[in-house]
């Protein structure tokens, strides 16, 4: 993480907007992103999990539900 910020602070953000995680530091780590964490959620949904293991955080929900808003806004139905 601490390499991360410091590449961060050197970054040319033209070239790589996204900047650089904790994860680009560590080969063979695996970091799930915001972004994987909800898709993996949805594929649980879709596959008809009832989620008996215990429910999901309604955090985790609310982040699904704004990301899945902010993806499909500018379909036209």
């Amino acid at each position: 993480m601490i390499c991360a910020q410091i590449w961060n602070t050197h970054n040319d953000w033209e070239k790589r907007p996204e900047g650089f995680t904790a994860a680009d530091f560590m080969p063979g780590a695996v970091i799930k992103s915001e972004e994987d964490r909800l898709i993996e959620f949805a594929e649980r949904v879709v596959a008809g999990d009832t989620f008996e293991d215990g429910a999901p955080d309604p955090e985790e929900i609310e982040r699904c539900r704004r990301q899945i808003t902010k993806t499909f806004n500018n379909v036209n139905q």
